[in-house]
Order: C-alpha cells, then sequence, then structure tokens
C-alpha cells in the first residue's frame, strides 16, 4: 500500500517521544513500540525515519505495511529539522515526533531541542486528489501566526490548555466556527484529536465551552479515545452526550469503535464497550469482519517483495553477522505461516472468545 491509497486495515498507534531529562519538551505519552503500544523495555528507532520506535524486530516487520506509508515523509521532517537544529545550536539535539494516522491521512509534528523549540509540522494524504498544505516551520508553538494550527497543536500532541483558550477567542474573533475545522490530512476534530493523545482536561474543556460543545456528536471521539485505551476520557465523553458508536472514514473506513479498540490491542477499552456499554461482542464490520478477525490482524505478513525495502529501515547498528542473521529470519517470516499474536493482542483475544466474538 502506498500514499494516495485508502485501506480498510487499522494501522498501529505510531507516538514515539525523544525528549531527554535536560528540560525538552516531551510528548504527551510516554516512548510506546509503534505497533504493540508495549513501553518498557528496550525500543529501538526504525534506521529510515529514526522517529518510530518497536520493541522487536517481529512488531516492526507487522508494523511496516501502516508504517512505510508515513516513514518517508518523517524522514524528510527528521532532515530538515536537524539542519535547523545546527543552524540554530552546533551541538547535537534531541528531537520529540509524534505520528498520527487515519483513514484518510496522517499529521507529524516534529518539536525540536535547543531554546526555541522550533517546531515542524508535516501533513500526509491518503486520497487522491486531495491537496494538503507544504511542510510548516514555526519557532514555537506559542508564536504560531495561524491561531487555526496553534489551536489544533494545543488541544492535540502539545497539549496546553491555556494556550488552547487564547487561540479559540482568536479564531472566533475572526468569525471562523471552529466545529468546522479539521487537521489537515488527518481530518481530525480538534476534541478528537484531544481524544487521542489522551489530554483529559482539553478534552473537557472542549466538551463544555459552548463555542466547542456540538463537537462532542461530530466524528468519533468516543472510538478515538478507545483506539489508545483511553478508558476514562472516553467515559467522560459518553457523561458529556458523545456517541459510543459513533463512527465515519477518518476512523479508517467507518471501523466499528469496538473493531478498532480490538485491532489496536486495547483491552480495557474492549471491557468498557462491551461489558459498561453494551456494545455487541459479535459485531462486524461492512466487510463483514468481526473481532477476533480485527485483533488477528496483528498476524499480517510482509509482502516477500517489500523485504529489501523494510530491512532498509531495520536499525543500522548491526555486525554483519546480526545482519545475515536478520535477512535469514525476515525473509523466513515474510514466506511462512503468521507469526504469534503479540501478548496484549493475545490477551485480547482469550478475552473476546470467551465473550463469544466471531471471526
Amino acid at each position: 500500500q502506498t500514499l494516495g491509497t485508502q485501506s480498510s486495515r487499522v494501522p498501529r498507534e505510531d507516538d514515539d517521544d525523544d525528549g531527554d531529562s535536560r528540560g525538552r519538551l516531551r510528548a504527551t505519552t510516554p516512548p510506546s513500540c509503534g505497533y504493540c503500544g508495549k513501553v518498557e523495555g528496550s525500543l529501538r528507532r526504525c534506521s529510515r525515519c529514526r522517529n518510530t520506535r518497536f520493541c522487536s524486530t517481529e512488531c516492526q516487520r507487522l508494523a511496516w505495511p501502516a508504517h512505510k506509508k508515513v516513514c518517508e515523509a518523517l524522514k524528510r521532517v527528521t532532515e530538515k529539522n536537524r539542519e535547523l537544529r545546527r543552524r540554530e545550536n552546533p551541538r547535537r539535539e534531541q528531537l520529540t515526533v509524534i505520528t498520527d494516522a487515519t483513514g484518510v491521512g496522517a499529521v507529524g509534528v516534529a518539536i525540536g531541542g535547543g531554546q526555541q523549540k522550533t517546531v515542524s509540522v508535516t501533513f500526509v494524504t491518503f486520497v487522491p486528489g486531495v491537496a494538503v498544505p507544504p511542510v510548516m516551520q514555526l519557532e514555537s508553538v506559542a508564536s504560531c501566526r495561524d491561531p487555526v494550527v496553534k489551536f489544533f497543536l494545543a488541544c492535540g500532541p502539545c497539549a496546553d490548555l491555556e494556550l488552547a483558550k487564547a487561540a479559540l477567542d482568536d479564531i472566533c474573533r475572526r468569525g471562523v466556527e471552529a466545529t468546522d475545522l479539521r487537521v489537515p490530512g488527518a481530518g481530525f476534530t480538534c476534541l478528537e484529536w484531544a481524544a487521542r493523545k489522551g489530554n483529559f482536561d482539553v478534552a473537557s474543556w472542549l466538551c463544555d465551552d459552548p463555542r466547542t460543545a456540538p463537537l462532542v456528536n461530530i466524528g468519533a471521539p468516543v472510538a478515538w479515545a478507545c483506539y489508545t485505551n483511553r478508558v476514562e476520557l472516553a467515559r467522560m465523553l459518553v457523561d458529556k452526550g458523545a456517541d459510543s458508536r459513533a463512527t465515519d472514514d477518518t476512523l479508517f473506513n467507518s471501523q466499528p469503535p469496538l473493531l478498532v479498540a480490538a485491532a489496536n490491542g486495547q483491552l480495557l477499552a474492549m471491557k468498557f464497550l462491551v461489558d459498561d456499554l453494551h456494545h455487541d461482542i459479535r459485531q462486524v464490520s461492512r466487510p463483514g469482519q468481526g473481532v477476533l478477525y480485527a485483533i488477528n490482524s496483528a498476524r499480517v505478513d510482509v509482502d516477500p517483495s517489500n523485504t529489501s525495502d523494510f530491512l532498509d529501515a531495520m536499525s543500522s547498528d548491526l555486525s554483519p553477522e546480526q545482519e545475515a542473521q536478520l535477512h535469514q529470519q525476515v525473509t523466513a517470516t515474510t514466506s511462512g505461516p503468521p507469526g504469534k499474536l503479540p501478548e496484549n493482542f493475545a490477551a485480547c483475544a482469550a478475552w473476546a472468545r470467551n465473550k463469544g466474538a466471531v471471526c
């Protein structure tokens, strides 16, 4: 699958955080595996884009069909930010990168180190004929002259409630309806992005402010919260009147929220939707695929024709012997039977079977 094509398969959550302990801006979530979401243990970066991390060779192999859609775009963002950092400060600074993909596109936010906290925003579309803005280079989120961009960044990856409030005031003074705004490429509303990132205070304010309160019933904010296992935030949205069953094209071609949570291995969200909100564990998507099918999509194999392309993106810190071993392993796994499910997906499958889920 390449840029410009739509897919009903749900890509994995791909947040990353390259911040360190020296006061640099961090992502709102800790570094996690770009496939299974694991946060503990050693996480190694994709050597092509140097942004997304993976906990194992298996997870990187399984994530490759989705990750390759944004890998090249992220690589360009990284290179531009490195050059910008070199001009600002000759010392090597680390980079925080947050990447969010949807069913229609993706958005990547790269936050540089140094005193200026420079920000690059990259928009990607998977829909042929849809134009997106060029890469935006900002000195900082707060100094952004475009109140809409500032508003989205403050609601989503950069999580700044006061900045979001000020940006919304500016937007409304210009006569723009906040409920009509969408993130270019990715198609999020500001509430959906806040829900996906787990920004509880921002999401709660958006639900209460009369200028943005209608967003509770636009798009699929509960589904996006469940996609990243933000159960308490999802519960708050439901209490505010959001429809837990709502979906749209942005949610990976209108997948049911339960199947989205299942396909991302989010057991707590699945339990919340089924046990608390009474979603049908036997429900199926429009192509007729059920919860167990969604969970087992974690077994997806890489097309053998893409093996060499995939290997180029693996960590480059390998000896010739290790490299030969990696080639042998990837060749075997891409031509053989599907691998076993990661631990969190296996737990989802066991629980779903016990509840009577179908493929």
